[in-house]
């Protein structure tokens, strides 16, 4: 279970890569969408149409390493799993979609560096 400390970093960092992607262009159509099985981070459109559901890992340093190390073969099945599920739900099955990983690390001062890797295939 993540202590408070971690829950609060692990919003910071949706935040920061929300904004991040809106700044790219792309639109946010869900964030925190939860179901029994997990919760995806944030689903979005890019510019080019294409839905794309974006796990965040938010670390305070890399002292414990980088933080896209988090999203193993395992986490990236449940994503792409609940990604059939939110398409499901919202009537959109037969669209293509890609999966983007964001690693958020922050720094001194306030200072923060996002990793974003693009359709991210496991």
């Amino acid at each position: 279970m993540p202590s408070q400390k971690q829950k609060e970093l692990g919003i910071l960092g949706e935040n920061k890569a929300t904004v991040f992607l809106q700044n790219l262009g792309y639109e946010i159509l869900d964030r925190n969408w939860r179901t029994k099985k997990g919760e995806l981070d944030i689903v979005a459109r890019r510019p080019n149409g294409i839905i794309v559901f974006c796990e965040v890992k938010a670390r305070s340093s890399k002292t414990y390493g980088d933080p896209l190390e988090a999203i193993n073969n395992k986490k990236f099945l449940q994503v792409y799993k609940l990604a059939l599920a939110w398409m499901l739900l919202h009537g959109i099955w037969e669209l293509d979609f890609e999966i983007d990983c964001l690693g958020v690390t922050f720094q001194e001062f306030g200072k923060f560096s996002i990793d974003h890797r693009i359709a991210v295939n496991l």
